[in-house]
């Protein structure tokens, strides 16, 4: 094997872990529903920009 094959074996394989490692986590973090934080959702209810909604509603 050349130099060059032995490359592309090792990158196939590295890229091949890294997708299990990515397949993983995505499986254990789909369909969570996102946590319940009053106290974020009054910050936000406080502080959110209006002014951007009405100009998208305007058009």
């Amino acid at each position: 094997m050349t130099s060059f094959d032995v490359i592309m074996s090792a990158g196939s394989v590295l890229a091949a872990g890294a997708s299990v490692v990515h397949m993983a986590h995505l499986f254990r973090t789909s369909g969570r529903e996102a946590p319940n934080d009053p106290i974020r959702v009054r910050r936000f209810v406080e502080n959110a920009p209006y002014e951007g909604i009405y100009n998208i509603l305007s058009k």
